[in-house]
């Protein structure tokens, strides 16, 4: 079984472009997902343009400066929703607690800095991250943050593990 997180598609949209290496929740990360891969799944949510135009100037900062070439590539869409779009090792979750790490990181997040207002925070690292060649559409009902798909659905679907 392959857990799998949702997340807005803007957001999901930049950690399958690998711009985004953090998700930013306001509790932690479970323990038992700590160091194994999870499937990143785009929200049915359709974004504010605002918060694509925040990002996207983000992106645009960072492409003239020192670490322009991890940034190159299209821009942030949040177009494809309801559909797995990536796959990423859960590697750490830390508590952040001071404005000045939140500061510093936001070219690492894109979280707008209202989020930080509402509560404690986490950042949960991904790494190895990879995208789907083709994203795997899933009709997912009511309030749900995890779900499990199973390695033979995966895998009829064509989606290496």
């Amino acid at each position: 079984m392959l857990p799998c997180l949702i997340v807005w598609s803007e957001y999901a949209d930049s950690i399958r472009k690998k711009y985004k290496c953090f998700e930013i929740r306001n509790y932690r990360a479970p323990k038992k997902y700590i160091g194994k891969k999870i499937g990143i799944y785009a929200s049915k949510r359709a974004p504010k343009q605002e918060d694509i135009d925040r990002i996207n100037s983000i992106l645009e900062n960072l492409r003239a400066g020192p670490e322009a070439a991890f940034y190159q590539g299209p821009d942030v869409s949040g177009d494809i929703r309801g559909a797995l779009v990536a796959t990423a090792a859960l590697v750490s979750c830390h508590k952040v607690s001071a404005y000045q790490v939140f500061d510093y990181c936001k070219k690492y997040h894109f979280a707008p800095d209202s989020f930080f207002e509402s509560g404690p925070c986490f950042f949960w690292q991904l790494g190895n991250i990879q995208q789907l060649k083709t994203p795997l559409k899933l009709d997912l009902k009511g309030p749900v943050i995890w779900f499990s798909i199973s390695a033979e659905t995966l895998r009829a679907q064509g989606v290496e593990l």
